[in-house]
């Protein structure tokens, strides 16, 4: 009888606790939509990194299924972040990228909490001769797919005043390949 009553206590003030709705968070929400062209070739999706320039600490983005362009990071403390990593893939073939010319592409990004951060839409293609071939990764828009609108709509996840990245640079080389 005691250990029922204790059970009842319990559940009686975790009625009484706020309730968190599933996906709502206090940190910020970043997302990016890439795609890359190659030769017979389409890849979808890109892979980041942001790491807290004071802190040191890392948040990886997850494509929003296998397939898709879209990426998310969820949760995301208030701070200034610098993207340090990026991933393509072209096919089996993964284009990495850890370069300056990556930070220096994105800058810094000043992340408020409870805020929704779209980087943009971006581009990857094949340039250059066969022996001598390049990436090269081109901002092409700040317009959110609608997917990643249905997606930032059932995780319950903010989607009024997105705030929008906007690079000084329009490309830049992602990486070099040489035969």
């Amino acid at each position: 009888m005691r250990r029922f009553l204790s059970i009842l206590v319990i559940l009686f003030f975790c009625m009484l606790s706020p309730n968190i709705v599933k996906g709502q968070s206090y940190g910020a929400v970043i997302s990016i939509s890439a795609t890359a062209y190659a030769p017979g070739m389409i890849g979808h999706g890109i892979t980041i990194h942001i790491a807290n320039i004071e802190s040191g600490e890392v948040f990886i983005s997850k494509s929003l299924h296998v397939i898709s362009n879209n990426s998310v990071i969820e949760n995301v403390p208030a701070g200034k972040y610098a993207v340090t990593f990026a991933e393509i893939p072209f096919g089996n073939i993964k284009w990495r990228n850890r370069s300056p010319e990556l930070k220096n592409f994105f800058g810094i990004i000043q992340v408020d909490s409870g805020e929704s951060y779209y980087l943009g839409t971006f581009e990857a293609t094949f340039e250059g001769s066969l022996k001598d071939r390049r990436v090269m990764f081109y901002y092409r828009d700040n317009i959110i797919p609608e997917k990643l609108i249905k997606y930032f709509n059932k995780h319950n996840l903010p989607t009024e005043d997105i705030k929008y990245f906007e690079p000084s640079e329009k490309s830049f080389v992602f990486a070099h390949t040489s035969l």
